[in-house]
This record gives C-alpha cells, structure tokens and sequence, in this order.
C-alpha cells in the first residue's frame, strides 16, 4: 500500500543532489575516528595502593601477598591495594607483630578507600576483586585467608561489594586489574 519514495517527491531532493555533484570533495573527506590509546601500566609496590580515575591499568606482582582491587560498576574510578601476608607463627612476639601488622593493613586499607572516595565522589555502587597469593608450598593459605577475612568484614562495614576471590600458590603470579572495566588478569 505505500510506495516507496522517491527522490522526486521528497522536496529539496534535487537541491541536495546538485550541492553533492558541485562539492564531491567536500562530502567525501569524513574524519576519520582516532584509534583509542592503548591503556598505560601503573605498577603498585608490595605495602602500598595505587588509585586511578583514567582507563589505564595497575598491575603487581604477588608472592606471599594479596591484592584488592576496588572499584565502581558505574564510574571509572578504581585501585588496587598490595598487602604482604605474614607468615603464622607460635610466639608471642609474632603475635604482637601480627597484630601491629593487621592495624597497619587497616590504616593503609582506610588510605586506600578515602584516596579512591575523593577520586570519584559521585560513586555509589563499589565492588572489590581480590587474589590472595599464598607462597611457593601454599604455606601462606591459613594467613592469606585470615587476612582476606579481616578485609571483608571491613568492606561489608563500609558496603563494598566482593564479588570475586581467587587463591593461587605455587611461583609469584601477575595481576592486571582495568578498574574503568572491572577486569582482572591473573597470569604468572
């Protein structure tokens, strides 16, 4: 029932087609969209956090220790968090040690959060990925998962998400983590 249209019954049809025919070179050169940069790499030392508001990328190398990777599922904003795991021990000085340790973790881990906070002050919905590196033997896994353990009871204290965990042994592993995209890389 509908006849397709022509150029001759849209009007102005024939005016366009004669601006096309006298200025080709005009039309034909399109900008060409530029190609996205490829992300830079941002290495984060054992025992400190690294934060980015940019798509770019932090990366660490684990051996006996965790990285938390915190960012929002909507902005871009993200870090990643490298903590040392303390070997167990059966002294009382490896206690008292352990225990500074811990509130240092938690002093570097509240850093980490209101660095990132004042990074990206509009994000509401935080999530963290975290992998737990437990030595060469695996002899680290009761104190990585204790550690793990202290970090996520502080983050449903402070209403972030994990929504992935990963324990590796054996040689150091890389970690990648994208936070404008939520990815994490685990190679070795």
């Amino acid at each position: 029932d509908y006849a397709p249209l022509s150029c001759s019954a849209t009007p102005h049809c024939d005016e366009r087609q004669s601006v096309l025919r006298e200025y080709p070179a005009t039309w034909s050169v399109m900008p060409q969209p530029l190609a996205p940069r490829p992300p830079e790499h941002q290495e984060v030392s054992l025992d400190t956090f690294a934060v980015l508001s940019t798509d770019d990328l932090l990366c660490a190398t684990l051996d006996g220790a965790l990285a938390v990777c915190l960012y929002d599922a909507v902005q871009e904003s993200g870090a990643m968090l490298h903590i040392r795991i303390v070997p167990p021990g059966g002294t009382p000085l490896v206690h008292e040690l352990t225990d500074e340790l811990l509130a240092s973790d938690l002093l570097l881990l509240e850093r980490c959060l209101g660095a990132l906070r004042r990074a990206c002050p509009n994000a509401r919905h935080w999530q963290a990925k975290a992998v737990v590196h437990c030595g060469t033997e695996g002899d680290l896994a009761t104190s990585g998962q204790l550690l793990l353990d202290f970090v996520r009871a502080h983050f449903s204290e402070s209403k972030i998400t994990v929504v992935q965990t990963e324990t590796r042994a054996g040689g150091p592993v890389r970690v990648q983590f994208r936070p404008a995209m939520g990815q994490l890389r685990i190679g070795s």
